[in-house]
């Protein structure tokens, strides 16, 4: 019987030191700047469609301090055919989670390729569904389209994504401590291909200080570090 107690308490400990390991420290927590939690993508003949969720600080400034977060929401389009990118045209949209519906209009992006829509509400479901509509003159445009998120089971969240980053960055981030306090930013985003050459998604996590950005690029999958970088 003693064996058998020997042996759950141990049991316990071990579970108990795997959970305070894999917490997120509270001076990391307290300097966050933004979590992109979210992205939902989808492309046909008439539309692309980009959509990412999370929390970010408000105003978003990158100056080596976390200001506090809210929740947001960024729906960005573009318009397959380049005659219906035009400031004359206002395209409109509803967004449609199962949970809540929310509409508004588009603003042309001020490079003029792109149109965005801004919510400040985070949005937490598998899969939403986003109608577009426009028209100017006899010309119509109506477009409803159907996105699921591109995380998967099979991929690691944003806590587990910061821990690794956190670890791979162990020596860039140092010097950005005063005692046991952080004195920078941190940001956790879920990005498509930076290169823009594949469809894979991947981790960035960054610490910020002012003066040096350290950040990690990770593989959502096998948690791979596939670069770190300093500047």
């Amino acid at each position: 019987m003693k064996k058998i107690l020997l042996l759950l308490l141990s049991f316990f400990i071990t579970l108990a030191f795997i959970g305070c390991a894999g917490k997120i420290p509270s001076e990391i927590k307290d300097n966050l700047s933004e979590i992109r939690i979210n992205i939902f993508e989808a492309t046909n003949d008439n539309i692309s469609v980009n959509i990412i969720t999370g929390q970010r600080e408000e105003p978003y400034v990158l100056n080596g301090t976390a200001q506090g977060m809210t929740d947001y929401t960024v729906i960005t389009i573009i318009p397959e055919n380049p005659d219906n990118i035009s400031a004359d045209i206002t395209y409109n949209y509803l967004l449609k989670t199962g949970k809540k519906d929310y509409s508004g209009s588009f603003t042309l992006h001020p490079f003029g390729n792109s149109y965005a829509a801004e919510i400040s509400e985070k949005i937490n479901t598998n899969s939403v569904e986003l109608k577009v509509t426009a028209s100017k003159d006899d010309w119509n445009f109506n477009e409803s389209i159907v996105m699921e998120s591109i995380l998967t089971e099979n991929m690691i969240n944003w806590e587990d994504a910061l821990l690794i980053g956190m670890k791979a960055l162990e020596n860039s981030i140092s010097p950005m401590y005063s005692k046991k306090a952080l004195k920078a930013e941190v940001y956790v985003k879920l990005l498509c291909d930076p290169l823009g050459k594949t469809t894979d998604h991947y981790w960035y996590v960054a610490f910020a200080d002012g003066k040096i950005i350290a950040s990690a690029l990770i593989d959502p999958i096998s948690k791979e570090i596939l670069a770190l970088r300093e500047e």
